[in-house]
């Protein structure tokens, strides 16, 4: 007969929480972000932005917010319309230039410079601008970028692109001026990859670095000069075979990662990207921050890729991306990439983040808005609204008769303790957390392929108030984190692999968690190794 061993086994979330290799490569995480101190928290709630809707909107298609002086300006794209609101006061106003076609649907792209807005929409409608002064927005004089469907502004200049008739053609204006003629420059005529969708400058400080993305292809732009176009070389940087682009300019951002500044964009596979680790390597699978989770992101509908929109949440340190699942014309997903968590892949070489997917969240648009110091995701929604997200609440939209429960949840997929080979006797489990309320969650796993089974766990267990606290006898724990009581597994214990999830079960209630630890017998020949894993694989 086999010797048994027992010994507890920790998993701690000091690292990205991935599926393990072989298993389906679904996100663990849904409604989790990651804390400062490591562990993994309930996502906090959505906020209305302001208490009704913009007058005669349906859909808010662009979020800017400009700080200029003493004066704060949001400048929203919604309903056909250009609005702006001043230091936060409630009230919309249509600046919107008389007579001319701006569409209701198509997300927006704005420029500062000089004092000049430039306000661009992917449908093509002639740019418009405003001087922060006048009532209304006026005709952008800038010669072919007019039409253009996006735009954005790199080191004092104006780029833009997606002209219905020259769809090879990235456009750039003279240094701080974007109300001028714009000259024109062809980007790779003629390759079959498609039109330009996107240009962003590389955020490495030392270069003068531009990157141009076509549907199916990426161009560098080398501008050792940025005021003269006259050194300015193009390169293709991917290569034909890979047929890898972009298809939204909105999903293309810089994102200061640990080893160094990179921009990540949404591929047109519908996968995440690392631009430097696709520059580095030319391989599309060591290049993606999704591989780990390729199946969550396979779930993004392909018909509505372009529509996707995203952002950096500097305060979360995580990359936001809004796409289309369940729905059919609204993005209705969440995902985020935590670059503040990340590490080492098997067989592949470079940082990666974890990633989590959030639901209950709906956004047409996104910015970052400042708001008494800090710097929110602030979304445009389908129904008229700005809604912040990450807020302090429990609940999506706590003032609306109680909210909306967020679903948060943690799942760990087919743990096999490092000895996949060994049989193993899952006894009970201890979770470290840190207690939000009095309230319940509920504990589910599953070993092997056999029934789910499920127990509830008491956030603050058997615990006493701090005035009631008795030397000796209570638990004081460090960083406020509480120490849970073992909960025993019961049922079906044994087999190989163990799945297991913690949710939360009432609107009430948020989940923090540090650590897990199981009580395991092992089946074998040899003593196991003390063990304490991460969850990273």
């Amino acid at each position: 007969m086999a010797q048994k061993f027992t010994q507890p086994v920790t998993i701690t979330l000091d690292q990205p929480i991935r599926p393990p290799f072989g298993a389906e490569k679904r996100v663990p995480l849904q409604n989790m972000v990651v804390t400062r101190d490591g562990g993994r928290k309930q996502r906090g709630g959505q906020d209305r932005h302001m208490s009704s809707a913009i007058t005669d909107a349906t859909v808010v298609n662009g979020v800017h917010d400009f700080q200029l002086g003493d004066t704060q300006k949001l400048v929203v794209s919604a309903g056909g319309k250009i609005l702006k609101e001043d230091n936060f006061d409630g009230a919309f106003d249509d600046i919107t230039q008389a007579g001319l076609a701006w569409s209701s649907t198509a997300p927006t792209s704005t420029i500062v410079m000089n004092s000049i807005i430039g306000i661009w929409n992917r449908n093509g409608d002639d740019a418009q601008k405003w001087n922060q002064t006048d009532v209304t927005t006026s005709d952008l004089g800038a010669t072919n970028a007019t039409t253009a469907a996006f735009a954005v502004a790199y080191r004092g200049v104006g780029f833009a692109a997606g002209v219905a008739a020259t769809i090879d053609t990235l456009y750039y204006s003279a240094v701080g001026d974007i109300d001028g003629t714009f000259s024109a420059l062809n980007i790779g005529l003629g390759d079959g990859l498609g039109g330009i969708t996107g240009f962003i400058g590389h955020p490495n400080p030392n270069v003068n670095f531009g990157i141009v993305f076509k549907e199916r292809g990426i161009y560098a732009l080398d501008m050792p000069n940025i005021s003269s176009a006259g050194g300015w070389t193009v390169r293709e940087l991917t290569g034909t075979d890979l047929r890898l682009g972009c298809p939204s300019f909105h999903t293309i951002k810089a994102v200061p990662v640990p080893n160094g500044p990179d921009v990540w964009f949404l591929g047109n596979d519908g996968q995440l990207y690392s631009l430097n680790r696709l520059i580095e390597t030319q391989d599309l699978q060591l290049a993606s921050i999704s591989f780990p989770y390729s199946t969550s992101f396979d779930e993004i509908k392909k018909s509505r890729l372009e529509n996707t929109v995203a952002q950096v949440d500097t305060e979360g340190e995580q990359y936001c991306l809004f796409a289309s699942v369940d729905a059919t014309d609204k993005n209705d997903r969440m995902f985020t990439a935590s670059y503040r968590v990340g590490g080492e892949l098997k067989d592949r070489k470079g940082w990666f983040p974890e990633c989590q997917i959030h639901s209950g969240v709906e956004a047409a648009s996104v910015g970052t808005v400042k708001i008494k110091n800090r710097q929110r995701i602030v979304t445009g929604g389908y129904n008229g609204f700005l809604n912040r997200q990450f807020g302090s609440n429990l609940t999506d939209f706590s003032t609306e008769s109680g909210g909306t429960a967020i679903l948060a949840r943690l799942d760990v997929f087919n743990l096999d303790l490092g000895k996949p080979e060994i049989k193993k006797k899952f006894k009970d489990v201890t979770v470290h957390l840190r207690p939000e309320a009095d309230t319940d969650l509920t504990f589910a796993w599953i070993v092997d392929d056999n029934k789910e089974q499920t127990e509830l766990i008491d956030q603050l267990g058997s615990l006493v108030p701090l005035n009631t606290f008795l030397l000796d006898t209570d638990l004081l724990a460090d960083k406020n984190i509480l120490l849970i009581s073992k909960t025993n597994l019961r049922g079906v214990t044994e087999g190989y692999v163990i799945s297991f999830s913690l949710r939360k079960t009432a609107k009430s209630q948020s989940i923090e968690i540090y650590r897990i630890t199981f009580d395991v017998d092992f089946f074998g020949s040899e003593r196991p190794w003390p063990m304490q894993l991460g969850v990273a694989v």
